[in-house]
């Protein structure tokens, strides 16, 4: 047999944890005692770290990788404050005590999420180098195996690396550490190659069916019995219910961040709790509006026509590029429906939508605002909602004007991620249909993002000002993140590092494979059925995209162009004479001027092309 044994992935993670955390923390049940001791000195290795006899007492030397006390404090109030989104994880915070700072009572899953996100994020800072480096490759060893798309080149490189991750470990950690569950992960990636990805063959599911099972017993004298009635019951109860019309099955668990399949014409998402009635002034209208229009699919050939206008009705705009955009962002709203029926009339429009009629009327200025809003499987909240959970983060990936190093002043189009965190949700009134608008406060990517350690950094407390012309996003363009911010103990206290939660695709994965392999479904027939995905190479620790490489123990850096203070892009053009601070996400790329009719390509085609890629990939399979 390939595979003669199936290595649990959840305890072998939990063991880890365990084990790494104690040794780290000193405690009780740490690995480096004085036995630990007498056996360096029996190999004679590590002089350093030989217990030393003073009068009738033995004292243990402090070594590299125990953490101090100043330092447990920092290490026990960082995790206390970490607040993940909603479903990502349990209250980690219930688990540790700042003072004394201890770590106990906490669950397979509690180790789970701490090995893989939030171990190398904690001892950021903390420890020597090399013993922090040495946990961040573990760490990320477990945050690629347990992906739920995995790449077999990038399995076949986690064999030697992980080879090599547990020689650095035992440079610096005692030879006591390292019993056999510290052996099983160099068996992993090969298991994972030969049977899949691991969450087809781990005991999670199995561990919470238990729970169900448990839930039936009633008489603790005759628990098998009770299972069993209850189980029959189940499915006589399934069967019957067949049979009925609009009726939901009894074992579909519905997830409470779903969409509600409803016509998206009207709206797209679902609010959460009461709306409050604002009204917006004329500027946060135009502010707004234009965004949309920008932003609209069905506005493209206006768009094109619209230029087209401009270029030969001003001489500025026909010479000037940048002339031609600022004109473009401040006229495009003021294009009403006269002139949208002039466009149409040029047959250059073939489809003129319901919905295109009711946005050249532009919307009310009676908004509506919320303090959640549900949307692409993620549940988002204001910054101002004092919640055990975090839900405000969000990201934005755009075509935008950057500057290639910082010693190159030339112009170029990349994709830029920002970063920010929700202030305000917002419904415009088209009185046909709403648009949700998130608010958000944007890091300066100037000076408010940066990488180190193979980290995001962001900045949320530095020039809030940034992007005060442009500060809207469509909810759906909206992705989650998280931050995990520094204590206020620390220099660094403002900055904060990114982390992702699971996408809509990896929890409908989620429930998918908990739903079915609970009642013993082989693994590829459960991998037919799941969404596949390209395996990224993009390389961050506080991510859970597939090829994300470990930092070497050289120092970590990465080379990242140079960005402007600015969101720009094509569409909306800032003035480059009055370096006005402006920002769009519309997916066009940057072009040298020439006429509209030759420059532009077909839109349809460039939206296909140029827009944030969400990249499709075929599952491994067996």
């Amino acid at each position: 047999m390939p595979v003669r044994h199936n290595i649990d992935v959840m305890h072998v993670e939990k063991k880890v944890s365990d084990a790494l955390l104690s040794i780290l923390m000193h405690n009780a049940k740490s690995k480096d005692g004085l036995k630990a001791r007498k056996d360096l000195e029996d190999m004679g290795i590590r002089r350093t770290l030989h217990s030393e006899v003073r009068g009738k007492k033995t004292y243990l030397p402090p070594a590299s990788y125990w953490l101090s006390k100043a330092e447990k404090i920092r290490f026990c109030r960082r995790l206390s404050k970490f607040r993940g989104p909603d479903g990502y994880c349990a209250n980690v915070g219930n688990c540790v005590s700042v003072e004394p700072p201890a770590i106990g009572n906490m669950k397979s899953h509690d180790h789970h999420v701490l090995i893989q996100n939030l171990f190398h994020v904690a001892l950021r800072g903390l420890l020597h180098k090399g013993p922090r480096i040495a946990v961040s490759r573990l760490c990320n060893y477990f945050n690629r195996l347990c992906q739920r798309v995995l790449d077999p080149e990038m399995l076949l490189a986690l064999d030697s690396e992980i080879v090599e991750t547990l020689c650095v470990l035992e440079r610096f950690f005692p030879p006591s550490l390292f019993d056999i569950m510290f052996h099983l992960p160099l068996h992993m990636s090969r298991e994972a190659r030969l049977g899949g990805p691991v969450h087809f063959r781990w005991m999670y599911p199995f561990e919470r069916y238990m729970k169900t099972l448990k839930a039936y017993v009633k008489n603790f004298a005759r628990p098998e019995a009770c299972m069993a009635e209850g189980y029959l019951a189940g499915e006589c109860l399934a069967f019957c219910l067949e049979f009925l019309q609009n009726s939901l099955p009894v074992q579909d668990v519905v997830n409470r961040n779903e969409d509600i399949d409803s016509d998206q014409l009207a709206l797209e998402g679902r609010p959460l709790q009461k709306a409050t009635q604002v009204t917006l002034t004329d500027k946060e209208r135009d502010i707004a509006h234009r965004y949309i229009l920008m932003n609209t699919a069905v506005m493209d050939p206006y768009v094109e026509l619209h230029l087209e206008e401009l270029q030969n009705t001003d001489a500025k705009c026909a010479k000037y590029e940048t002339v031609l955009w600022k004109y473009h962002n401040e006229k495009i709203c003021k294009v009403d429906k006269r002139q949208g029926n002039k466009y149409e009339e040029t047959n250059a429009v073939v489809d003129h939508s319901t919905r295109l009629r009711w946005l050249g009327f532009g919307p009310r200025h009676i908004a509506q605002t919320y303090k959640g809003y549900i949307i692409n499987g993620h549940r988002f909240h204001i910054d101002d909602v004092k919640r055990k959970t975090q839900n405000s983060g969000v990201t934005y990936e755009a075509f935008s004007m950057c500057r290639s190093s910082a010693r190159d002043s030339r112009h170029t189009a990349d994709i830029v991620t920002f970063y920010g965190v929700v202030k305000e949700i917002i419904l415009l009134d088209y009185h046909m249909f709403q648009v949700p608008l998130f608010r958000c406060v944007w890091a300066n990517k100037g000076n408010g993002v940066k990488e180190e350690e193979a980290f995001t950094l962001v900045n949320l407390y530095m020039n809030q000002s940034a992007f005060l012309q442009d500060p809207y996003i469509l909810a759906s363009q909206a992705k989650q993140v998280f931050y995990s911010r520094e204590d206020d103990t620390s220099p660094c206290e403002d900055w904060s590092r990114r982390l992702k939660p699971r996408s809509k695709a990896q929890n409908r994965a989620h429930r998918l494979t908990e739903e079915l392999s609970s009642h013993g479904r082989p693994a590829s027939e459960l991998q037919s059925v799941l969404p596949s995905a390209r395996p990224s190479t993009h390389t961050d620790l506080g991510s859970n995209s597939p090829g994300s490489t470990y930092p070497s123990l050289a120092t970590i850096s990465r080379a990242r162009p140079h960005l402007e203070n600015r969101k720009a892009s094509p569409l909306v053009r800032p003035d480059r004479a009055t370096q006005s601070v402006s920002r769009t996400r519309s997916h066009r790329p940057t072009r040298t001027f020439k006429p509209i009719a030759s420059a532009r390509p077909n839109p349809t085609n460039e939206r296909e092309i140029h827009r944030p890629r969400s990249y499709r990939w075929p599952i491994m399979t067996l």
